[in-house]
């Protein structure tokens, strides 16, 4: 027999014995609702029904926490009134409800064996004055599986329950000491509110709607009223070596600020009350007690002129607003942002410790930077405005947002209206009015500064609009609501040079409160919309924009700058008439691989009058054609000149549609049919449209040279940079890759020349066997050339030098064109410095070209110097086999055919 394993399963059997004989002293026979709290919880008894807990100490002191009709605030009752943290209070309950025997071997039916007679603490639970539960509480373990508080309850108050201390760590100071209940408990203090004010810190100004401090000498307030913080404020500045009394009087208050103010002072109404109301006791040690004497030291005496009074006015929703006041003593030494404080009606003192605490008393000496130095409403987001008018030099644009337009603006009141605004210019005019914290200085009012031609512009806004009208007609003007944010701009500060610094500027609020200001002339401008929550001190990413400019904006600065645009790929043809002369480029959609296998561009020339008299087409550049293409699909109108039909003055300015100074046409290639719908007639098929553009004479302004502008279907006219007339007017659209051929059908390459390095002309000849390799054949030692006698060096080749030749000579692109015809110093003959190129190919013409002489350039890509093959940057070709003969001579440049142009040997291994 296993003697060990009998003694292992007898143990087993007694420990099981003892944990069953520990739940058992609990148990009835009815087994009970399985809680210690058993009469309440077959009552039915929830913790939000209690309303009254009472801790008593084995030395006879009581706590009593009483439940507030809001159901969430508890009040300490006694042995002092003041509030409690709610939270803890709601734990115990809690804890207690969710408490169960738990099996325990030690467990002992005698009370005096777990610190239960007398319990180190009674809890007493009450709901209403006719029914309660008390929970004794006795010896608690602390650590690992030895975790437990030892109680006894009313429904059972000579039996031992163990119970998982956490049901009961919401009464004790220290989590994991073990000990007597009465030894472990918290007390008083520990159940103490932290907060002084009953205000959630990060919702403080939507709960209050004053505050007041007053002390030291000085006052302020602040109120909340429909137009925003009002502030009201008395204190004294040093001026000429005293103290001078100086007084704000329902001024306008910064209801954000931003955290440019420094750690001295608040420059906004939210900082501060989320200062004021983050007041707080760190810990239990923070409460002292009442003494006269220290009272005194504190700083907190009745009669203490440095004593600072704070008072909130806290909203009660149905009900006026309740006041909650504090006193604020002396800083606690060594301490920043700590102080003595003393609440009214609660006893003792409280070190409290606030963020930015001594901001506060800064504030109260000096609260000029609470006044708001923003022009725009912190209430509204610049997003919500919906419609404005700019009335400036006698006359008033009206601009409105479409009922679903998304950011669109529309002009109203003009003959052609409505029709779309410059977003862009509104939106600067939006972001001007909206930077943060703009405000220079605040005048004293003078309508003077407003009057006559004082007056620059005035700008109204409105945030709402009617509900529109939906069979109201599209055109209708969309009607606002209410009274608008009115802004004049008005006196302007000049500098010694005449220089605008600084302007006066009014803000007349719906309500009709006036507010007067100095800004400066030019305003930072962010990059990004500010968020008026979280306002940033200086704008990130933005620019120095002009405020007058910004809202001196008549109806022709407020038409939408975007012309009738197009797809470059959509078009199929463009031409430029100027004068007597017409250019035309065509898109040929036949595939010519393997260079255009989706077609290619051509131009033409012809007299405007004869369109029948065109020159044969050549092969246009596809890069510059598109480059031109693109510039007027995306070309933007510059300032704006008139927006009314007037063809007398567009005669004047070269704009008459029948003889302008030029027309550019852009022909486009006619859309998809659309699709058929089964059993319907077929739809007719869409025609193409033309973009017409028509560029006039020249005109100054603001040291430019622009020229007027029109594009058809539009009446205004608008002006353009100078340049973009001087491109179409002097466009070379003669094909920079001046060679094409098909490499794979090359089948022989001739070259001759190299007289520079050899002073004897030589020819190499080089041809494709069947199998595609290369071999070198020299020719007859009696070969003439172009006049010349040419012999070939001996030359073991490399085989992929050829294949590479062949390579750099396809796809040649012209660096420039040279005017004047084949000059002599070019020296395209093979005994000068011509290097002659022949490359014949199967079923195609031979490509023939001369590759000359090596040349340096000037900026405007003339010839500079001529200069050897090793020092050149460029080399002058000509293409005897060109496509376009016109594009004889030109350039390229030296660097992929220097070695080709130095010597033949190149070609060796």
């Amino acid at each position: 027999m296993n003697f060990r394993l009998t003694g292992i399963l007898f143990g087993l059997v007694f420990v099981s014995s003892l944990a069953l004989l520990g739940v058992s002293l609990y148990q009835d026979e009815d087994k009970g609702s399985g809680g210690i709290l058993d009469t309440f919880l077959k009552d039915g008894v929830k913790p939000d029904q209690i309303d009254t807990v009472e801790i008593e100490r084995a030395d006879g002191q009581k706590i009593k926490f009483v439940r507030q009709a809001d159901q969430t605030t508890w009040l300490i009752d006694s042995p002092i009134k003041t509030k409690a943290e709610g939270g803890q209070v709601s734990r115990i309950i809690d804890d207690l409800f969710k408490a169960r025997p738990i099996p325990f071997a030690e467990l002992s039916s005698s009370k005096s064996t777990h610190g239960l007679e007398p319990a180190g603490l009674k809890v007493t639970l009450r709901q209403g004055s006719d029914r309660s539960m008390t929970v004794d509480v006795g010896d608690v373990l602390g650590g690992g599986r030895s975790s437990v508080a030892f109680v006894t309850t009313s429904d059972r108050p000579d039996r031992p329950i163990a119970i998982n201390r956490d049901a009961v760590d919401g009464l004790l100071k220290d989590a994991k000491a073990s000990g007597n209940a009465k030894d472990l408990a918290k007390w008083v203090n520990e159940y103490r509110t932290r907060q002084i004010f009953s205000v959630n810190p990060q919702l403080s100004t939507e709960e209050i709607n004053g505050i007041t401090l007053a002390g030291r000498g000085d006052d302020l307030a602040l109120t909340r009223t429909a137009d925003g913080w009002r502030l009201f404020a008395h204190y004294d500045v040093k001026a000429n070596g005293k103290d001078e009394p100086r007084v704000l009087d329902n001024v306008d208050a910064d209801a954000t600020g931003d955290f440019s103010s420094g750690p001295d002072t608040f420059n906004g109404v939210r900082p501060l009350l989320a200062s004021i109301t983050s007041l707080q006791a760190i810990s239990s040690e923070d409460y002292l007690p009442d003494e006269p004497v220290k009272i005194a030291e504190y700083g907190l005496a009745d009669g203490n002129p440095d004593r600072v009074k704070v008072e909130l006015k806290l909203k009660v929703p149905g009900q006026p607003d309740r006041t909650e006041t504090a006193f604020i003593g002396k800083k606690v030494e060594g301490s920043p942002n700590k102080f003595y404080v003393k609440v009214p009606g609660v006893p003792g003192v409280i070190r409290a410790t606030a963020q930015s605490g001594e901001a506060i008393l800064g504030v109260l000496a000096n609260p000029t930077p609470l006044r708001n130095r923003n022009i725009f409403p912190t209430d509204i987001n610049r997003g919500q405005i919906a419609a404005i008018d700019i009335t400036t030099g006698g006359q008033t644009a009206k601009l409105r947002q479409p009922p679903s337009g998304f950011g669109k603006w529309q002009l109203f009141g003009g003959p052609g209206d409505p029709q779309d605004a410059n977003t862009a210019t509104i939106n600067k005019l939006l972001e001007v009015l909206s930077q943060p914290r703009t405000v220079k200085e605040f005048p004293t009012p003078d309508d003077a500064n407003f009057a006559g031609p004082e007056l620059k512009a005035e700008v109204k806004l409105w945030p709402e609009m009617e509900t529109p009208d939906p069979k109201a007609d599209a055109k209708t003007e969309p009607r606002t609501k209410g009274n608008p944010i009115t802004y004049l701009f008005g006196k302007v500060i000049r500098d010694g040079t005449g220089k605008i610094t600084e302007v006066y500027v009014r803000r007349i609020l719906p309500s009709g409160t006036k507010a007067d200001f100095i800004l400066p002339a030019e305003i930072k401008t962010a990059a990004a919309p500010v968020n008026p929550q979280f306002p940033t001190p200086t704008p990130i990413g933005g620019t120095e924009t002009n405020l007058l400019a910004a809202v001196e904006l008549n109806r022709l600065a407020l038409l939408d700058p975007r012309l009738k645009d197009f797809a470059p790929s959509s078009a199929s043809k463009f031409a430029i008439a100027t004068g007597p002369n017409t250019l035309e480029v065509n898109f040929d959609d036949k595939a010519d691989p393997p260079y255009h296998p989706a077609g290619k561009w051509t131009y033409t020339r012809y007299p405007t009058a004869s369109p029948d008299k065109k020159e044969p087409p050549r092969p246009a550049d596809e890069g510059e054609t598109r480059s031109i293409l693109t510039a007027l699909a995306t070309l933007s109108a510059g300032p704006f000149i008139s927006e009314a039909r007037d063809e007398a003055q567009w005669t004047a300015w070269g704009l008459s549609p029948t003889a302008p100074r030029m027309k550019v046409t852009v022909t486009l290639k006619s859309p998809p049919p659309p699709v058929p719908v089964p059993g319907q007639p077929a739809p007719e098929a869409p025609k193409s449209e033309d973009r017409i553009f028509y560029f006039g004479n020249d005109v100054a302004r603001d040291s430019k040279t622009y020229v007027y502008a029109r594009q058809e279907g539009r009446d205004a006219v608008f002006l353009v940079d100078k340049s973009l007339f001087d491109r179409l007017d002097k466009l070379d659209l003669r094909d920079r890759t001046v060679v094409r051929f098909d490499r794979n059908k090359v089948k022989k390459v001739t070259l001759a020349g190299w007289f520079e390095k050899t002073k004897a002309a030589q020819m190499v000849v080089f041809e494709k066997r069947p199998d595609g390799s290369w071999v070198y054949t020299p020719v007859p030692s009696d070969t003439m050339y172009a006049g010349v006698k040419v012999a070939s060096p001996p030359i073991a080749i490399d085989p992929n030098k050829v294949p590479m030749f062949i390579g750099v000579v396809d796809l040649m692109h012209a660096d420039g064109f040279l005017a004047g015809g084949a000059k002599a110093e070019y020296g395209f003959a093979p005994t000068e410095k011509g290097l002659a190129i022949a490359i014949e190919l199967e079923g195609a013409p031979t490509v023939q070209l001369n590759i000359a002489a090596g040349v340096t350039l000037n900026p405007d890509k003339t010839i500079a110097a001529y200069v050897p093959p090793d020092q050149a940057t460029h080399f002058v070709v000509w293409l005897d086999t060109a496509a376009d003969p016109s594009v004889n001579p030109f350039l390229i440049p030296a660097g992929p055919y220097k070695p080709f142009k130095e010597s033949p040997s190149v070609f060796g291994k």
